[in-house]
């Protein structure tokens, strides 16, 4: 009988390098998907692929979906089975259930409560959505995940404070720094943590903001800042080690106190304090 199965790597067993290793790349998830979906004994699939965790959710017929979802993962990635196992988890039935609308409300997530997760979670949904792998059964069980987050959202006080890891990782650097509106902040990256950051950091003055980032950023990323500065990431390490960035057309040096570092597919932000 199909029943639901769900395999994750994630935050509370994997160390950053595991996570890096079972990442599914946003340009190759159509072909992860349509290659699992063709797996004997599977009838539909979904693949949640985020900074924290990499998961694959399932219908499956036979007795063997553990098995089935670990070969699959450990192939797809040409990682041995030994160096995975020790750090994957396993639902099935009303524990799989239970597991994503845990994942859903943000209550398995590195920082409790983070509302990015949801969005991924949808995001994830569409993509098998569009790649024509979902089933009724699967569906269903991404619906009710979606309408528990609204109501756990809309009944307790979960979502009443901003919380993410950009937010925690501003915050522990106002622990840091006396007066961090008077810092100058290096961001390196361009993803949704990044851009959280400096929102973050807008608010707390006008720190001048450097952005290490491929030429590819979008420009509304870029209007997150006050201040913005376009480095180039092959240059990172000058930067980081001199830790200060050479200005044109003022033709002078200014020091970087506070450095925020994004390393996808960790959900890791970075809080330095550099040398002067």
């Amino acid at each position: 009988m199909p029943h639901i199965a769900i395999l994750s790597v994630n935050h509370q067993l994997a160390p950053v390098e595991v996570r890096e290793k079972v990442a599914f790349a946003s340009n190759e998830l159509n072909n992860a998907l349509a290659q699992l979906n063709q797996t004997k004994g599977v009838e539909a699939c979904a693949i949640l692929s985020t900074c924290n965790r990499a998961e694959v959710y399932a219908i499956i017929s036979t007795d063997n979906a553990q098995e089935i979802l670990s070969e699959y993962l450990a192939n797809t990635h040409h990682i041995k089975r030994s160096e995975l196992d020790p750090y994957l988890s396993y639902f099935d039935g009303d524990d799989a259930v239970e597991h994503i609308c845990h994942v859903a409300t943000g209550l398995d997530s590195l920082v409790l409560g983070e509302p990015q997760i949801l969005g991924q979670l949808k995001d994830a949904y569409h993509a098998a959505k569009k790649a024509n792998t979902l089933n009724k059964l699967l569906e269903k069980l991404f619906q009710h995940a979606f309408s528990t987050a609204k109501k756990v959202r809309t009944d307790t006080e979960i979502g009443s404070s901003p919380v993410s890891v950009a937010y925690c990782a501003v915050k522990l650097s106002e622990k840091i720094f006396a007066d961090l509106a008077e810092q100058t902040v290096m961001l390196i990256g361009a993803g949704e943590m990044i851009e959280l950051c400096a929102q973050h950091l807008n608010q707390k003055g006008k720190s001048p903001h450097f952005t290490v980032l491929e030429q590819s950023a979008s420009s509304s990323f870029l209007t997150c800042f006050t201040k913005r500065i376009l480095l180039f990431l092959l240059l990172l390490p000058l930067y980081l080690l001199s830790a200060r960035v050479w200005l044109k057309p003022r033709s002078n040096y200014v020091s970087i106190n506070l450095c925020l570092c994004w390393i996808l597919p960790s959900q890791e932000t970075l809080s330095l304090k550099l040398p002067n």
